[in-house]
């Protein structure tokens, strides 16, 4: 027992390293818990429990119990049933089998009151490992199949995996080799189907390596069992390494490599205990016993297979039990107490679910016939020893004599080895002194850090405040200019309401008197000043009207009809028809057929007045030459409005493109151009959304487009 003892420290020395947990996530997940509400929280507490189930258990069934009591006080049935889920797995992987069925039939029946078919396919299949590790092997397949149905009623290729798998392992443990490899490699042609297929593929390669193992097939078995193993490692999964180990130390075992078999049995021991999974603790005692029986370290085997019956219990697996009773029973054979050796195959037979086995049944009556044959044997035994008393006690003699010398041998080994070790030890605590004095270099180090970390934050506090503060009296400011803003902007309208009323009257009185004069009096010279004076004044009315149509665009509501392009182009000509010209233009007009555009028609209207105006007042009289004024209306890419208005007058120097947009800006000499037309229209199409621009024209035509 030493020297397994020796042996399972230097293996807790060697493979127990700090497990490295997710804790960025689980940190991040702490920082934010505060701020949620408790639905949020119950499910970061379900998020914790499994992040800490292969790290630390203990911490894990906090915050799973977390999880469910907060989803409990707010009654959220889908928080309850994914804590109850969570609570199952963990109790399931330290070998609580009663804990795991009542958390997942909890859970299973939450989620059929919620018609929730993609959990209800999971918690049968977790229901259907449970009863299998139980020995149920009955009620394991009805509820694998249940979980297989449903999983092809809603194609949810994850759960048909994970079906495969489970049922594959059961046929394993019922060693219908065929039907499980049918399943398993089922399984594995459906994981490239998966996003991340894992965790899945470590447990059929885990099932595989199991089911080749005890096939024979050594070779398939640690193929898979190598590379089980190193996707476990990758992805830090205590539970497929551990049984890795397992499978490895069985084929060892069988191989008679019993060092190797030992040392692979011992490394998942300690992942399984780290883990306080104890139905795997009792297979790996089991197999242990076996190797010692293997050695005839009777000793060892006894306490490996208590150990085993202990876990096995303790987790209700019926069929480690069983397997437990088996191999006592062969102990005590071949250490020759028959009578217990048939306690335990009567155990053995008792757990076999009733079923008579006339396999056991003739090797109980055989190890009863061999323990009268022991008795008799006893008899004639005695009576041999006393004749070989004598011979024995010069045997003993010599027997003890060597012994001396082996103990005298073992005495110096063991003086010359403990030199060794203090030796080794002195240099290790050298080493240990140089790396405190290293830790604590890199502490203050660390230290001085923290201090300039902290002078930091004090200062990025400080400018924050400065920048609150800023913020604050930069809002002000815009606040007291938008107000100003707005003032002056009431004060303008009023003013050209103002302007428009007062100023109108007169200017049509004046209007009247000049056509009265006009009609009145006969001399030339005085008609001729009094239209002048007549021309003047219909100007400024006219320019004060475009003043009030800059206020009326500025205030207007914005309003979208479906417009009639062909009745508004008509309109605007028609307005346009007393301008000077009308009767030579010619227009060409051109409107998409399949156009359907919503907008405002009084500002559309507007804007083509202007523009038909434009074409009107500017163009081109050298003689023999046509005027000609295009309209094109069309959609363009991204659902947009396009109206192209062209005419062939006397043309826009390039000088002056950038200006005729704004007010009051005149480009020609006429005098009849008030400089409002084209600044109005560029309002107009900015209220609806739109812009418009001069184009350049390879013929030196006028080209404006509209884009709304």
């Amino acid at each position: 027992m030493y020297r397994y003892t020796f042996l399972i420290l230097l293996l807790t020395l060697t493979l127990c390293q700090p497990a490295i947990a997710r804790t960025d996530e689980a940190d991040s997940l702490l920082q934010v818990l505060p701020q949620k509400n408790k639905a949020e929280q119950a499910a970061i507490y379900t998020r914790l429990c499994r992040i800490y189930w292969q790290r630390n258990a203990d911490l894990s069934n906090t915050y799973g119990n977390l999880a469910l009591s907060t989803a409990t006080e707010i009654d959220d049935q889908r928080g309850i049933m994914m804590a109850h889920r969570v609570l199952g797995g963990l109790y399931f992987y330290q070998g609580q089998l009663d804990m795991a069925l009542w958390h997942n039939n909890l859970a299973l029946s939450i989620a059929i009151e919620q018609y929730d078919h993609d959990m209800q396919g999971s918690l049968l299949n977790n229901l259907g490992i449970i009863f299998r590790d139980m020995g149920d092997f009955k009620r394991s397949m009805d509820v694998h199949q249940k979980s297989m149905l449903i999983a092809r009623q809603t194609n949810n290729k994850g759960l048909l995996v994970v079906s495969a798998n489970n049922v594959g392992r059961l046929f394993i443990a019922l060693q219908d080799y065929n039907e499980a490899a049918s399943y398993l490699y089922d399984g594995m042609h459906h994981l490239s189907d998966l996003p991340d297929p894992t965790s899945l593929r470590l447990a059929l390669h885990s099932n595989l390596a199991r089911m080749h193992s005890q096939l024979g097939n050594t070779d398939s078995a640690r193929y898979y069992l190598n590379k089980t193993l190193l996707l476990a490692r990758e992805n830090e999964n205590i539970n497929r390494m551990a049984e890795a180990w397992q499978g490895l130390g069985i084929l060892s075992l069988a191989a008679a490599q019993y060092d190797s078999a030992r040392l692979y049995f011992y490394r998942s021991l300690l992942l399984d205990k780290e883990f306080k999974d104890t139905h795997a603790e009792s297979e790996d005692y089991y197999h242990l016993a076996r190797l010692a029986l293997a050695q005839q370290y009777y000793d060892s085997t006894y306490y490996f297979l208590q150990q085993s019956q202990e876990a096995a219990k303790e987790s209700r697996a019926a069929g480690l039990m069983k397997q437990n009773y088996e191999l006592l029973s062969k102990y005590y054979k071949e250490t020759g107490d028959a009578a217990r050796a048939i306690d335990a195959l009567e155990q053995y037979i008792m757990l076999e679910d009733s079923l008579f086995n006339e396999q056991l049944a003739h090797e109980l009556t055989a190890i009863r016939m061999e323990e009268a044959e022991a008795h008799n044997l006893e008899v004639i035994k005695n009576k041999e020893q006393e004749l070989d008393k004598e011979r024995n006690f010069s045997l003993f003699l010599l027997i003890i004599t060597l012994l001396a010398i082996c103990l005298i041998i073992a005495i110096i080994i063991s003086y010359v080895q403990k030199r060794r070790d203090h030796k080794r030890l002195r240099r290790q605590n050298e080493e240990i002194t140089r790396q405190n004095e290293k830790i604590a270099s890199q502490k203050a180090k660390l230290e001085r850090s923290n201090r300039q970390l902290t002078e930091a934050r004090k200062t990025i506090i400080s400018q924050n405040e400065q920048l609150v503060y800023q913020n604050e009296e930069l809002e002000e400011r815009v606040n007291e200019r938008t107000q100003k803003l707005k003032v002056a902007s009431n004060e303008l309208n009023r003013f050209l309401y103002k302007l428009s009323h007062d100023i109108q009257g007169p200017l049509t009185r004046t209007i009247g008197l000049c056509q009265i004069a006009s009609m009145e009096l006969k001399e030339e010279k005085a008609t001729h000043y009094f239209s002048l004076v007549s021309e003047t004044v219909q100007n400024l009315n006219h320019v004060l009207m475009r003043l009030q149509m800059v206020n009326e665009i500025r205030n207007m509501k914005p309003i979208s009809r479906k417009i009639d392009f062909e009745r508004i182009i008509a309109g605007q000509i028609q307005l346009n028809s007393l301008q000077a010209g009308y009767e030579e233009m010619d227009f060409d007009i051109s409107i998409d057929e399949q156009l359907d555009f919503e907008g405002n028609p009084q500002l559309l209207e507007m804007v083509l007045f202007n523009l038909i105006e434009n074409a009107l007042r500017f163009r081109d009289t050298t003689p023999g030459k046509k005027p000609v004024t295009q309209i094109r209306i069309s959609m363009v890419d991204n659902n947009r409005l396009c109206i192209d208005v062209i005419d062939n007058g006397i043309g826009i120097n390039d000088a002056h493109k950038q200006e005729i947009f704004e007010m009051f800006n005149k480009t020609t000499t006429a005098e009849n151009s008030s400089g409002l037309g084209l600044y109005l229209s560029n309002m107009a199409i900015e209220a609806m959304g739109g812009v418009i621009t001069l184009e350049k024209n390879p013929e030196q035509l006028t080209h404006f487009r509209i884009l709304i």
